[in-house]
């Protein structure tokens, strides 16, 4: 409830509601036990409470104190298979009206576990140290009216508490002299002399290894480790203690985030010193007491010694840090399982050996070693030999932990640790610190990286971030080494440590605020680094180079990319200034006011500016891309103040003098525009670029030449007109066609192709207008007819089959009718052409009528649009239809392996087996041929309107005829040729459409007759005839 009070009292404003919940529900709860206990008639209940309480407390030291004489693995096995209550076997109870312990063994332990607490307290019984702290606690537990049932942190009396430290590295041996308050040994000075203290030793072996990993980086895991208690952790941060050996372990943190690590911890215990109780009467120097410079001495020490090898893997942003993590935690825990092999070589995997070369190794040890290890390979063949060191070379062991003994409990004059600081401020202690180390970790990554070293003015805040960060941590660390002693030694209430965290999380050195400020460092930085990896090939340069870029006389143009707004006053490293000047942890006042700051805007925050920013960056990459070739042009990014534009601009460098500011270069065109194409010429038009100044255009062009392995160069033409006709092109080609922009300073990125063909004008026995393809219209559609009938006699005696063969048969036959129609209008077409329009076209330019001409020419031009939606209409229909015949023949399959699951079932009334129709499977294929020539007919009559609309266009300007003699005669040979080929072209497509109206009409009368019903006989009759047809069509028709 305390500690819930005082965290509610201190962060008051921003409490959470439960936590206010809490605090007013543990309230309740304590005022209540408290009343109810007081009532008459409790006293033994509230007694009985209390020694409950001083009972569970005594077993727990009692057994912490049994644990730490444990010698053997054995014994350390099984004293770790035992609970509390089964290891401690005394408790409070009271003789001849006095409170002592009696030793009462639980009725449920074996005699082995008994045995083992025996041996273990007669252990303990013959230490001294343990001798005086039990004697203490005897003589202030005689009165058992003193008990009181207190919070945790008050039941402890500091003048009477023996500790255990962790040494840490520090030269602490029997006899030295120790300051609690400041953790700190006091050299020289002791209480007996050299002779005593060498005499009055008793050393005992104790051996003990252990292996320990951790993947965790805090100071409180590392605390762990090294077994260091919140007091000594708090002096540590405070910077009172300063560590050695194996304890430099403590300061070895993350220098970055990008950085993943996992530590092996390897401890051995060699023996045990301790006064004797010799020294407690006969102290040499007395006079140390009066000087009050030390608390407590040290009457025992466990020396050994201990190596921690830190394996660190560094990674970049893009590889994922938790596999890279994982993968370091197995290669470390690997290193206690690898066999040694013959000479003492180390047998590894290839793979093992490729992950070991990435991983680095920092040493931190007591052991003397030839060369601390660098990498995992020399760490393993350290660990291998850690063993050998200690046991060769004995005399090498140092203090591992010691034990300290109150002076005042041997002269009263002497000085008293008055109190321990809480935990809950040493750990909202060391949170602060851990959030700032995190800070310092992310300054380091945000240092190293390129835009800092070449941007002058982000490296110049960045080391302005660092210099005040870097003075701050030492201030509040002096604050913390001036306030944790005073507290200890009763000159100072923890108020005083508490205020020193509250005047932290108040000023602008809070991890919220120092995070903010770095987020948008990195971000800013992201917004830098965004040019670098889209224009890779483009240097960033500073202003020294940007200079002697200028003078180089092979370079005229100098576009550059600049930066205009890196050069700003941050008011919030004004901010962390002024506090640090202002130096508020002298006055200790958590309640004043301190500087607040100022809010602002940055220019990478900004939607529009960025939004410039990265229009500029499309520009500035494309332009540098269609222009990387020319020598006298060079691209650059910089950075140079400029208030008056914000963000980024592009800045035009001419013979070495700025002209331009706000440089907009000419992009990408939209396609050419293709009006026009005959026999040797394309007619295109061209447009302006979006952006910059348009000088001229250049027009680029190939030919398509799909059987030639090498590559063909575009050919170029410059003009600056907008609507332009490229001549020269050979007849029936096809060509890539694209455009640049040609600016005030080099030429945009080229535009979309189009892929244009030019026309064959000649109409000989090979042209386009040959019609024979119609004619295989009829064996694809007889062909169908007979596939139908075939698996309709299949399929007789399946009413459901049968059903499904005759709908889609119809459909066909409907199909075929408007097929038939279609092919109708196409002869009626091609007669009125023949035998209509060309002899009265050819009479109006005869009679130089070119008016007249003109209008026929565009009633054909109707005539073959109506033809090309028609065909189209059909087209999709077939396209449908074939889909449903596909579905159908599925439906016949999957009848088919019903019919198979129940035949194997044994169904009785089965009545046949479903024939496999194979032949439905050929009815698609027939319908896609039909549809495919089809589409060659569109193609044919598209074809047909590009001749005549090229006729139009050489024989007439607008509708005037051109005077050229040869061109009309040219134009009527052209239309007497083409009169004969629509003529040929109409009988075929009369034949053809003669076949269809059999089709539709003849070919499908087999559906009128129900297969079931026919014999045995009549079906093999018909099956003979379908196949003679067939073969007459397809030399290998399907079986029936």
């Amino acid at each position: 409830m305390t500690y819930l009070l005082q965290e509610l009292r201190t962060t008051f404003e921003d409490a959470d509601p439960e936590c206010i919940k809490a605090c007013c529900r543990t309230f309740y709860e304590t005022l209540r036990r408290k009343y109810s206990l007081s009532r008459p008639g409790k006293s033994q209940l509230r007694d009985s409470i209390k020694a409950g309480a001083k009972n569970r407390q005594r077993k727990r030291q009692l057994l912490e104190s049994r644990s730490r004489v444990i010698k053997t693995y054995a014994e350390r096995e099984l004293w770790q298979t035992a609970t509390l209550e089964l290891m401690s076997d005394e408790e409070d109870a009271i003789v001849d009206e006095r409170p002592v312990w009696v030793v009462r063994s639980p009725p449920h332990r074996n005699q082995q576990l008994s045995d083992l607490c025996q041996q273990l307290q007669r252990r303990l019984e013959a230490d001294m140290h343990y001798a005086l702290t039990e004697a203490c606690t005897r003589m202030e537990c005689a009165d058992i009216t003193k008990l009181q049932y207190m919070d945790t942190e008050n039941t402890i009396d500091m003048e009477s508490e023996t500790f255990e430290l962790a040494a840490l590295g520090r030269p602490l041996f029997p006899g030295m002299l120790y300051d609690c308050r400041k953790d700190s040994f006091i050299p020289g000075v002791t209480l007996w002399d050299k002779k005593s203290l060498r005499e009055d030793l008793d050393s005992r072996p104790q051996l003990m290894t252990d292996l320990k990993f951790s993947s965790s980086d805090s100071l409180s895991s590392k605390s762990s480790l090294l077994d260091v208690s919140a007091s000594l952790k708090a002096s540590f941060l405070g910077g009172l203690v300063e560590v050695g050996g194996s304890a430099k372990y403590l300061r070895d943190t993350k220098s970055s985030n990008q950085q993943s690590r996992v530590t092996m911890h390897y401890s051995e215990t060699s023996r045990f010193d301790q006064l004797t109780m010799t020294q407690l009467g006969q102290i040499t120097y007395p006079q140390v007491f009066e000087k009050k410079t030390a608390t407590h001495v040290v009457t025992a020490v466990l020396y050994g010694a201990q190596a921690f090898m830190v394996f660190e893997r560094s990674f970049a942003e893009d590889e994922n840090k938790q596999d890279i993590e994982g993968e370091l935690n197995v290669m470390v825990k690997k290193i206690s399982g690898f066999s040694i092999e013959g000479e003492g070589a180390v047998k590894m995997t290839d793979e093992d050996n490729k992950k070991a070369e990435n991983i680095t190794c920092t040493f931190h040890g007591d052991f003397h070693l030839e060369q601390n290890p660098s990498t995992y390979l020399e760490a393993l063949e350290v660990y291998k030999n850690l063993p050998k060191q200690l046991k060769a070379n004995p005399q090498n062991a140092v203090p591992i932990k010691v034990w300290l003994y109150p002076l005042s409990l041997l002269d009263t004059n002497a000085a008293r640790l008055v109190r321990e600081i809480s935990t809950r401020l040493i750990s909202n202690t060391e949170d602060m610190m851990e959030e700032l180390a995190e800070v310092e970790r992310t300054c380091n990554d945000l240092s190293r990286r390129t835009e800092v070293n070449v941007f002058s003015d982000i490296k110049a805040r960045l080391h302005s971030f660092q210099d005040s960060f870097i003075n701050y941590k030492m201030v509040l660390q002096k604050a913390l080494a001036r306030v944790l002693p005073a507290i200890r030694g009763g000159g100072m209430e923890e108020q005083s440590l508490e205020n020193i965290l509250k005047i932290h999380r108040n000023s602008p050195f809070n991890a919220d605020l120092l995070n903010q400020w770095l987020d948008d460092a990195k971000s800013e930085l992201n917004l830098l680094n965004n040019p670098s990896k889209t224009l890779n090939e483009i240097n960033i340069e500073d202003s020294d180079r940007l200079n002697a870029i200028l003078l180089d006389p092979d370079i005229d143009v100098v576009l550059c990319l600049t930066f205009t707004s890196l050069n700003y006053k941050d008011p919030y490293l004004s901010t962390l200034k002024e506090f640090l000047k202002s130096d508020k942890f002298k006055e200790l006042d958590g309640n004043k006011t301190l500087l607040s700051v100022a809010s602002d805007r940055k220019w990478f925050k900004d939607p529009e500016v960025i939004a410039k920013m990265r229009e500029n960056l499309r520009l500035f990459e494309k332009y540098s891309e269609a222009n990387k070739n020319e020598k006298s042009i060079r691209f650059i990014i910089s950075a140079i103040s400029n208030p008056s534009i914000q963000g980024t601009s592009i800045y035009l460098y001419e013979n070495g003098k700025l002209t331009d500011t706000k440089f907009q270069p000419v992009s990408k065109p939209p396609p050419p525009t293709v009006n026009n194409v005959l026999e040797h010429t394309v007619s295109l038009k061209l447009q302006k670029s979006p952006t910059g100044e348009t000088v001229k255009y250049r027009l680029e062009y190939k030919q398509v030449k799909a059987d030639s392995g090498a590559e063909e160069q575009w050919l170029v033409k410059d003009t600056t007109d907008e609507d332009f006709k490229l001549t020269g092109l050979e007849s029936g080609k096809q060509y890539l066609i694209r455009y640049r922009i040609v600016g005030k300073v080099g030429v945009s990125e080229a535009s979309e192709t189009v892929s244009p063909e030019t026309l064959y004008l000649k109409i000989d026995d090979d042209s386009i207008l040959k019609a024979d393809f119609i004619q295989e219209l009829l064996p694809s559609a007889e062909r169908t007819a007979l596939l139908y009938h075939l698996a309709f006699l299949s399929l007789g005696g399946f009413p459901q089959l049968e059903r499904l063969i005759r709908d889609q048969a119809i459909e066909t036959q409907l199909l075929f009718r408007s097929s038939e129609a279609l092919l109708m209008k196409c002869v009626g077409t091609s007669s009125n052409l023949v035998t209509s329009l060309f002899p009265m076209l050819k009479q109006a330019v005869e009679k130089n009528k070119p008016v007249l001409a003109v209008r026929y020419l565009m009633e054909a031009k109707e005539l073959i649009k109506d033809i090309v939606a028609q065909v189209d209409d059909t087209v999709k229909r077939y396209d449908r239809h074939n889909q449903s015949v596909q579905t159908c023949t599925s439906d016949v399959y999957r009848e088919q392996n019903k019919a198979e699951e129940k035949k194997a079932e044994k169904f009785n009334e089965m009545k046949g087996e479903i024939p496999d129709p194979e032949h439905l499977k050929e009815v698609p294929k027939c319908l896609s041929r039909i549809q495919q020539i089809l589409i060659d007919l569109k193609k044919f009559w598209q074809n047909v309107d590009f001749i005549l609309y090229t006729l139009k266009e050489k024989t007439f300007n607008g509708e005037e005829l051109v005077d050229m003699e040869d061109m009309k005669d040219e134009f009527l040979s052209s239309i007497d040729d083409a009169g004969k080929y629509w003529e040929i072209f109409g009988l075929c497509c009369q034949r053809v459409q003669g076949a269809f109206r059999i089709q539709s009409k003849d070919a499908y009368k087999f559906l009128e007759v129900n297969p079931s019903s026919l014999s045995e006989e009549e079906r093999k009759q018909q099956y003979v005839s379908i196949m003679l047809k067939l073969k007459k069509i397809n030399p290998d028709p399907p079986a029936l």
